[in-house]
């Protein structure tokens, strides 16, 4: 199963819309409490949806749930984020152009697993 933590309205829709055409399951959570209780294989993480907190949710996804791939997108820009988004535990980070580009191949292959 693919979780997707974001509440950006336009990676939503486009989410939504790749995943339609790949036939990729994919669920929207707005809480860490969400993943718990499901069989997730990978989680797409808007590394800017403040709400989910998703520094605090990767570090507690890769310590309660370490298989767990966690790709994270954020703004080219956001240095900062991006290393605090390794240390947590992110497997991927891409800026946000890079992961448009990249969605229907990652839910393709997130799929298949």
């Amino acid at each position: 199963m693919i979780l997707v933590a974001t509440n950006d309205l336009f990676f939503r829709t486009k989410i939504e819309e790749v995943a339609k055409q790949k036939n990729a399951k994919i669920i929207f959570v707005e809480n860490f409490d969400q993943i718990l209780d499901k069989d997730v294989h990978t989680l797409i993480v808007d590394l800017n949806f403040e709400n989910f907190e998703p520094i605090e949710s990767v570090k507690k996804v890769k310590k309660f749930q370490p298989h767990v791939h966690v790709i994270g997108y954020l703004s080219h820009i956001q240095k900062a984020l991006q290393e605090d988004a390794i240390r947590a535990g992110c497997d991927e980070i891409l800026p946000r152009s890079d992961f448009s580009k990249s969605l229907a191949d990652i839910l393709a292959k997130s799929n298949n697993l």
